[in-house]
């Protein structure tokens, strides 16, 4: 049983690290496909609400954040200013 309960726990930890990744992936595409540093975050401030800061440290460190951070992140990955119309994005792409 015990067997079980740790392989259950390392395959969730998998997926969450899988979810991260790819989403460190996005944002550094996201990032990228501006032509300089500062103007891809003055979108992101715009579009997140977010301090650059805290996309740099995601994006540089093994941290997990908050679900409303999440969020946010896809805001600036979908330019848009509408939570719901992140979702919708988001049930689009695994749909």
């Amino acid at each position: 049983m015990r067997e079980q309960v740790s392989t259950e726990n390392s395959v969730s930890t998998f997926k969450a690290m899988s979810f991260y990744d790819n989403l460190k992936a996005e944002l550094k595409r996201r990032l990228d496909s501006f032509q300089n540093e500062s103007a891809a975050f003055l979108s992101f401030e715009k579009y997140s609400g977010l301090n650059r800061k805290t996309l740099r440290r995601f994006l540089e460190s093994n941290r997990t954040v908050y679900p409303q951070t999440v969020v946010r992140f896809y805001k600036w990955i979908f330019k848009t200013n509408c939570e719901k119309q992140v979702t919708l994005d988001l049930d689009q792409e695994r749909g």
